[in-house]
């Protein structure tokens, strides 16, 4: 059974809210899927800064 948190007992959840923390920051590039596959070759390189997401997934 998963346990209900107030934001009290979570206080990194209220920086969200708030709007201090900028998750977003993060993200170095966004990928379709054939870029992310060709890049999982690459990941002992670096070849960037931040997280590559893959956000298209060219179905259809």
């Amino acid at each position: 059974m998963l346990k209900k948190y107030r934001r009290c007992q979570y206080p990194g959840a209220i920086a969200f809210d708030v709007g201090r923390l900028q998750p977003e920051k993060l993200i170095g590039a966004r990928v379709d899927l054939d870029e992310g596959t060709r890049l999982l070759t690459m990941m002992d390189r670096f070849p960037g800064t931040g997280v590559t997401i893959i956000d298209r997934f060219g179905v259809g």
